[in-house]
């Protein structure tokens, strides 16, 4: 208890943020994607912006209990825990939201939101592809590089093969263009 009572004197930051309540499921959803996009957190619901302890009814807080368990807006799937706490004779319900393992995660299929500090902003298209790429989904190495086989530099290519292979292009008995792709350098004939 002395801990959560710390966190809130603290106030906000990157990795803990304040609602009073959530009127929406989707700004719910919104609050624990930004925080699986990033480095995950906890929310703290019951308190405002001013760090006083408001509550919540007990039906505020089956009512976000049932948006956790039942929500599909959130894609790929997120599990939190919730924690029910009481302070002051009053209940704050704490969501503990992991740091995301299958990153991006979206709400509503379109939405990509990331921490900023202690708020949230939408995705950049740059923090898009580095999202996809720390969960394993995308290679920078891999991605097409929009030009032709026929713009490579197979001497350059053929010094590499030969220093890595210890062979040359010459003994090949298969196509540069096949080699590429066997090597995962390439594919239908585009780098």
């Amino acid at each position: 208890m002395k801990n959560i009572i710390e966190a809130i004197q603290k106030g906000e930051d990157s990795s803990q943020q304040f609602k009073a309540n959530f009127a929406s499921i989707d700004k719910l959803a919104v609050e624990i994607t930004a925080f699986a996009n990033s480095n995950g957190g906890k929310i703290y619901i019951g308190i405002d912006d001013n760090n006083v302890i408001q509550g919540l009814s007990n039906q505020d807080i089956q009512r976000l209990n049932q948006w956790i368990a039942t929500s599909q807006k959130i894609e790929p799937p997120i599990f939190v825990q919730t924690q029910i706490v009481l302070i002051e004779d009053k209940k704050l319900m704490i969501i503990s939201v992991p740091k995301g393992i299958n990153k991006p995660y979206s709400v509503n299929k379109t939405e990509f939101w990331v921490k900023n500090g202690a708020d949230k902003r939408r995705a950049s298209r740059d923090e898009l592809f580095r999202l996809m790429q720390s969960s394993g989904s995308l290679y920078a190495d891999e991605m097409d590089a929009g030009i032709g086989i026929d713009y490579c530099d197979f001497f350059y290519f053929s010094e590499f093969y030969r220093l890595v292979y210890g062979d040359t292009l010459d003994n090949l008995t298969i196509s540069k263009e096949q080699l590429l792709e066997n090597l995962k350098l390439a594919t239908k004939n585009q780098p």
